[in-house]
């Protein structure tokens, strides 16, 4: 995993010394992002810089920007092609040397071969810009998920990208306007990730699964467009029989395992995260499975797989109950860490640091304690389960649009043996957690319209109104590419690239996600079982306590306690005014009059929205006039890459 940065000048001989300085200075922002290695490009319009985290091919021959054998394509590249080696066996068939073994040289060699079409060939997670220095065109692309970042401000005179938004700051001429919209969206609704917008109005977000294409002439050469769509199948079996129904959970097993098996590939240390949910303890389970035929072949796993695991003392958000007994189940080597709800508001001020833009909860923080504690064992690749509630329907409101998707198609006999499925623990868990979501969608539309925000009513006018899904299919499909998963992987991005560490997700696997979307809807749901194919096909392959639970916590903390403990640095937070911008989006001493109130009962699991205000005006603080920069380095003498070879820049 690493950092990239590109400046692409428009204007004739204007990628001057002034624009490398501007993109050594983005990737030294960046530098978590990639501590291993760094390299810069420039010619007389693009000046590109990379900070590499060294996973594959850990010599050398990997640094980046990385050119083919002419000279003539410069690739900055952060990702990793998990099919790497198949590609780069049928390119050398069509006559393509290799020179290191990296990922990155099968994208050069790839893009050599088949143009812009190779996207289609790639299998994992990527976000790059590649230079044609003869053509004078900038090609860039991102994964079919958005599982890496890619941010670009695009001017008269030039285009900027990067991998984090603190980078494009530190480059603009001017100190970018934060965007009304997606700050109101947030502070309403929670919502961060819609549309190519980003918190700060010029800087967009390429979306995923497209790729952006730009020549020297200017911004009226851009075109884009989208490479990757999953495709719906909203119907269901019309006689689900034993025989079939068990061929394709064999099948949905077997690509999973390969899923799994493809991110292990790594020549420094592997572990994974362990929830306790269904998904990340079938992804131990799956680990576990291939060491044992294969122990030789995964030596950066060691004996045993290191598993991470966040515990509280607090038992309604505490996963130890399905943790360990899959850690012990697998002989894995547990590791577990409880993190502290001391100084909260400090830790969620350093964490912005790294992410950028505000993340709507303390369960963002859990996150962030998990990688810390596997960074500090040495683990550098962690595979974690983010997509898979999302793809198999693992949230029980989702339960609820499938039995209103059953109505709809006029089944009501299945229907109905579904709710006494459900009966009576899924049932209550289901109402439950759907009142709990409407409650909360009220409690957040009022808010909206309350004095607590001091903010222009006309942005919340343009933020269209919620979707009205047609199936259960289409709802998962949007909660995957649009709204729910794209927030959960910059969350995941961040945490992870913040401690150095290359987080991988099996369930993204688009293969996987295709196979799923072509299954009818009764391998998902039937019998009152939530992700049906995927308990199914893990039988026998962990404990039946974790395969056939109901209850779902997530990343759950103890926020409430935490924020009450911290009570008074919450109200100094709320009552400092020195703080324009804050006056603009909320109005602290109404939130200062009602705090008590606002925080609720110390055992409340969660008293959103007071959360994501204070984490949103811990945001404001950052933005209170200093553009990020860096001071040091600046007497050092850097190696540059141009198409005559190496030179040194002062």
């Amino acid at each position: 995993m690493c950092g990239i940065a590109g400046i692409l000048s428009f204007e004739t001989d204007t990628a001057t010394d002034a624009s490398v300085r501007s993109v050594r200075n983005m990737v030294e922002l960046m530098k978590h992002r990639g501590p291993d290695d760094e390299g810069f490009y420039q010619d007389d319009r693009m000046v590109l810089g990379h900070c590499r985290l060294s996973i594959i091919d850990l010599s050398s021959a990997g640094r980046q920007p990385m050119c083919n054998e002419n000279r003539s394509l410069w690739l900055t590249y952060n990702g990793e092609i998990y099919n790497h080696r198949e590609l780069r066996n049928e390119l050398e068939r069509e006559g393509h040397s290799f020179k290191s073994h990296t990922d990155s040289e099968v994208i050069l060699h790839a893009y050599e071969q088949w143009g812009e079409s190779c996207l289609s060939r790639f299998n994992g997670m990527w976000a790059f810009g590649l230079w044609d220095s003869v053509n004078r065109r900038l090609f860039c692309s991102r994964d079919r998920f958005g599982i890496k970042p890619f941010y670009y401000v695009l001017e008269k005179q030039r285009f900027i990208f990067a991998s984090e938004i603190k980078a494009i700051l530190s480059a603009v001429d001017r100190k970018p306007d934060l965007n009304d919209s997606t700050c109101y969206r947030f502070l309403s609704r929670g919502r961060t990730e819609l549309g190519s917008g980003t918190f700060y109005r010029g800087i967009e977000r390429l979306m995923p699964a497209h790729w952006m294409r730009l020549g020297v002439p200017g911004p009226c050469d851009q075109q884009s467009g989208s490479y990757w769509d999953v495709q719906c199948r909203a119907g269901y079996a019309s006689k689900p029989e034993k025989e079939e129904s068990a061929n394709r959970t064999e099948a949905f097993y077997s690509l999973f395992e390969d899923s799994v098996n493809l991110r292990l590939q790594s020549d420094v240390p592997v572990g994974s995260c362990l929830s306790g949910g269904l998904d990340s303890s079938s992804i131990v389970c799956a680990v576990s499975r291939i060491l044992g035929r294969m122990p030789s072949d995964y030596r950066s796993i060691g004996d045993r797989l290191k598993t991470f695991s966040a515990c509280f003392s607090y038992p309604w958000c505490d996963e130890r109950a399905f943790s360990v007994p899959v850690a012990e189940y697998c002989q894995a080597e547990s590791h577990q860490i409880f993190p502290s709800g001391d100084r909260i508001l400090e830790s969620l001020s350093t964490m912005l640091r790294f992410h950028d833009e505000p993340f709507p909860s303390t369960n963002v923080f859990s996150q962030w304690n998990v990688m810390q504690l596997a960074s500090s064992r040495g683990i550098k690749v962690l595979l974690d389960g983010q997509g898979g509630d999302e793809l198999l329907g693992g949230y029980l409101p989702y339960v609820s649009h499938f039995l209103l998707d059953l109505l709809r198609n006029k089944r009501y006999a299945r229907c109905l043996g579904e709710l006494f499925s459900l009966f009576p623990s899924g049932l209550s868990l289901l109402f439950g957690s759907v009142f709990h979501a409407v409650r909360q969608g009220f409690a957040s539309d009022r808010t909206a319209a309350s004095s607590f925000l001091s903010f222009d009513p006309q942005p919340w006018r343009d933020i269209p109104a919620r979707r009205k899904f047609r199936s259960v299919r289409e709802m998962l499909k949007e909660h995957l590419t649009e709204s729910s998963v794209p927030d959960l992987l910059r969350y995941e991005d961040r945490n992870a690239m913040a401690h150095s560490i290359e987080s991988r997700l099996p369930f993204l696997d688009y293969r996987l996600v295709e196979q799923v979307f072509s299954l009818p809807v009764d391998d998902l749901y039937r019998f009152g079982w939530t992700k049906r194919i995927l308990r199914q096909a893990m039988k026998g392959k962990m404990p039946d306590r974790v395969r056939q639970r109901r209850s779902k916590l997530g990343f759950a903390t103890p926020e409430s306690i935490w924020l009450n403990e911290n009570r008074n640095a919450v109200k100094k937070l709320f009552v400092r005014s020195e703080n324009e911008l804050g006056d603009r989006f909320l109005n602290r001493k109404h939130i200062l009059k009602h705090l008590n109130s606002l925080l609720g009962i110390r055992q409340s699991p969660s008293i959103s929205p007071l959360t994501r205000w204070i984490i949103f005006d811990l945001w404001l603080l950052k933005q209170a006039g200093n553009k990020p920069s860096i001071a040091t380095r600046r007497n050092q003498a850097i190696t540059v890459e141009t198409p005559e070879g190496e030179k040194v820049f002062e």
